[in-house]
């Protein structure tokens, strides 16, 4: 039997970070009151900028961006523990079904952001 037990999160497996830990403090990115001016004279942008756009133009197309499938990966997890909660609450074990409708709410929330962040998917 295989030993996962040091094994790490295969999606980002293959990406190393952009900035170290360092570059992040030295950018000052933490939660400053002046960072949203600070990228709008940056990027030389007349109005306040639209980080949610920025955000999805700029990991649009890349290794380490977000796809269609993330979304669809995160839908049937959600999808799958309904399920899980559905057969819980059939059995009248109320806790359980607590338990998995919360875990559907915890990949539901993350294909919902994700999803805002691409392209509409094509039918």
């Amino acid at each position: 039997m295989e030993d996962f037990s040091e094994a790490t999160d295969l999606r980002m497996s293959y990406v190393r970070p952009v900035l170290t830990a360092e570059e992040w403090a030295r950018a000052g990115i933490a939660s400053s009151p002046e960072r949203g001016l600070a990228i709008k004279n940056t990027l030389d942008m007349d109005d306040a900028p639209d980080f949610h756009g920025a955000a999805a133009l700029a990991l649009y197309g890349q290794p380490f961006g977000f796809t269609q499938e993330d979304v669809k990966d995160e839908r049937n997890a959600e999808r799958d523990c309904m399920e899980l909660a559905r057969q819980a609450q059939d059995r009248g074990d109320e806790l359980e079904r607590y338990k998995y409708v919360g875990r559907a709410r915890r990949h539901k929330e993350p294909a919902d952001r994700i999803e805002a962040l691409l392209p509409p998917a094509t039918a």
